[in-house]
C-alpha cells in the first residue's frame, strides 16, 4: 500500500546526496539461511516495503517486463549485451548494475547511458525525503541501506521514464537479494557459477546454486548458462519444478552461428571472435538466448502454464540474426575483459573476483 505521494525536498546537490547516501553504507549484517524469515524481512522484504512507500505499485513493476540476472561470473557483461541489443532494436531500456566502476550513478542506466548527476540527486532526495517520513511513523522499519536506496531509485527511474524493459543485476546470491521482489519477471537468468561469497552463500556449488535459483518465479522463464555442473543443474531443476516454471539451458555459441548470420557487413567483428575468451563466448550465447525468450514472452508465444512446460525443457532451435549478433558483440562494459593499449603495452582490465576469472589472464 502506498504510504504517500513523494515528499518534496529542497533542491540539494549531487555531492550532498552522495554524502547522505554513504552514511547508509555499513558492514552488511548478512544472516545465514538457517533463519530465512529474518533474511527475507531484512533484504527483499524491505525492498518491497520501500517501493510501495514511494508510490511504486506492483503493476508498474510488472510493466517493466523484467530480466533478472544472477550468477557468479559475467552478470554485468550479460546484462550489457542484452541492453545493447534491445536498445538497438528500438526498446527503451533500464539497467541496474552492481557494483559501479567509478561513480555511483553508473549503476542506473537509461537507454545505454548512466543517468546524470542531477537526475541521480533528484531521485535520491525524493526517495530519501519520503522514506524519512515513512520510517518515522512505521514500527520496526529502518531507513534504507545503501543497496536498498539504489534499488528503489532505479525502480522509480525506470517507472518514471516508462522503460520497455528493466534489466536488473543481482547484488549477491539471489534468493535473499534486495532485488528479488519481482513476482513475475519475464526471464530469470543464471550465469556461470563458482565458489564466491562463501560466508554468505555457502561452501559448495550446490549451496550457491540454491541461492541463485531463488530468483526463479512461477510462470516466468528460467534460463541458465551452458556448462553448469551436475550439482548445480540438480538444484536448478529442483527449484524450477518447485516453483513451477520452465527451465532452459542456453546452447553453445557454435550452435547459434550460421553462415547467414556471419556474413557482411559484420564479418570483420566475427573474424575477431577468436580473441574473446571462452567465458565471454558463454556469456554471449546466454545473452542471445535470453533475448530470444524475452521476445517470446513479450509476444505471448510461450506456453508456460502448460504442466508439461515445467522443469527442464529442450533447447530452442532459434538462431539470432546477424544484426542481433553484431549488437551483442559490440556492447562495451568497462572493467570487464577490457583491453587498453598504451605505449606498446597491453593492459587487461577486469573486475575478476574468482580464481577461475583470474586464471583467464595467465
Amino acid at each position: 500500500m502506498t504510504f504517500r505521494k513523494m515528499v518534496p525536498c529542497f533542491i540539494r546537490s549531487y555531492q550532498d546526496a552522495i554524502h547522505e547516501l554513504n552514511k547508509s553504507i555499513k558492514l552488511s549484517n548478512y544472516l545465514t539461511p538457517s533463519n530465512p524469515r529474518l533474511l527475507k524481512e531484512q533484504r527483499y522484504g524491505l525492498s518491497a516495503v520501500y517501493c510501495s512507500a514511494v508510490g511504486i505499485e506492483d503493476q508498474q513493476l510488472r510493466d517493466l517486463h523484467v530480466i533478472h540476472v544472477t550468477g557468479s561470473k559475467g552478470k554485468g557483461s550479460v546484462c550489457s549485451m542484452i541492453e545493447n541489443v534491445l536498445q538497438k532494436s528500438g526498446f527503451r531500456t533500464g539497467f541496474l548494475s552492481s557494483p559501479h566502476l567509478i561513480n555511483v550513478e553508473e549503476r542506473i542506466r537509461i537507454n545505454g547511458r548512466p543517468i546524470s548527476r542531477d537526475h541521480f540527486a533528484s531521485l535520491f532526495w525524493d526517495v530519501h525525503g519520503t522514506l524519512l517520513e515513512f520510517t518515522k511513523t512505521s514500527i520496526n522499519i529502518p531507513m534504507p541501506s545503501f543497496l536498498h536506496y539504489i534499488f528503489v531509485m532505479a525502480c522509480k527511474a525506470f517507472v518514471d521514464e516508462k522503460v520497455d524493459v528493466g534489466i536488473f543485476e543481482v547484488g549477491i546470491g539471489g534468493r535473499y537479494d534486495h532485488t528479488n521482489i519481482f513476482k513475475d519477471p519475464y526471464v530469470t537468468v543464471v550465469t556461470s557459477l563458482a565458489l564466491e561469497h562463501t560466508n554468505i552463500l555457502g561452501n559448495t556449488i550446490a549451496e550457491i546454486a540454491w541461492a541463485k535459483a531463488g530468483i526463479f518465479k512461477t510462470g516466468s522463464i528460467a534460463l541458465v548458462s551452458h556448462g553448469q555442473s551436475d550439482e548445480a543443474m540438480h538444484k536448478f531443476v529442483e527449484e524450477a519444478e518447485l516453483v513451477k516454471c520452465p527451465l532452459y539451458v542456453a546452447p553453445t555459441l557454435d550452435s547459434l552461428l550460421t553462415t547467414e548470420n556471419m556474413t557482411e557487413p559484420f564479418k570483420d567483428i566475427f573474424d575477431n571472435m577468436n580473441t574473446i575468451p571462452n567465458s565471454q563466448l558463454l556469456n554471449l550465447a546466454l545473452s542471445l538466448t535470453t533475448i530470444n525468450y524475452w521476445f517470446a514472452k513479450l509476444h505471448g508465444t510461450t506456453n508456460n502454464d502448460n504442466v508439461t512446460n515445467i522443469g527442464l525443457q529442450p533447447t530452442s532451435e532459434w538462431k539470432p540474426s546477424s544484426t542481433v549478433l553484431f549488437n551483442a558483440l559490440s556492447a562495451r562494459w568497462p572493467g570487464r575483459w577490457q583491453i587498453v593499449i598504451r605505449k606498446n603495452i597491453t593492459y587487461y582490465l577486469d573486475g575478476a573476483h574468482t580464481v577461475e576469472s583470474l586464471q583467464l589472464f595467465y
